[in-house]
């Protein structure tokens, strides 16, 4: 057990994303784009979150109470992962299921898209 506050290292994190990737039914929301292949192949669905960088940074502003370093994370991230996020989108298996939400309407036909699913 971790104590609060340690940072887990690289490997560490990896192979908690990958464990939960392996079982039959997962979520996994954000981050690790080392591990973005892994969840990729064994998906169902993919959605991708991309609201206007304005509105990000608002929500991390609101949330975080002005933390600088998420704030500039919250900026930069297009430049730095958005690159790698539409290739793992891109590359998907042929027949996935995939969404782009940009909007609360977009979210609001997903919803209704996956409850016909049922």
């Amino acid at each position: 057990m971790m104590r609060e506050g340690m940072l887990r290292t690289n490997s560490e994190i990896d192979s908690t994303v990958r464990s939960w990737a392996s079982k039959h039914q997962w979520i996994i929301e954000g981050g690790n784009s080392r591990t973005y292949s892994d969840r990729a192949s064994r998906a169902t669905v993919l959605v991708s979150m991309k609201p206007p960088r304005w509105l990000r940074v608002y929500r991390v502003a609101i949330r975080d109470k002005f933390n600088f370093s998420l704030l500039y994370w919250s900026f930069k991230y297009d430049a730095m992962f958005g690159v790698k996020d539409d290739l793992t989108l891109g590359s998907a298996e042929r027949g996935l299921s995939t969404y782009t939400i940009i909007t609360s309407k977009d979210a609001d036909e997903l919803l209704k898209i996956l409850a016909r699913e049922k």
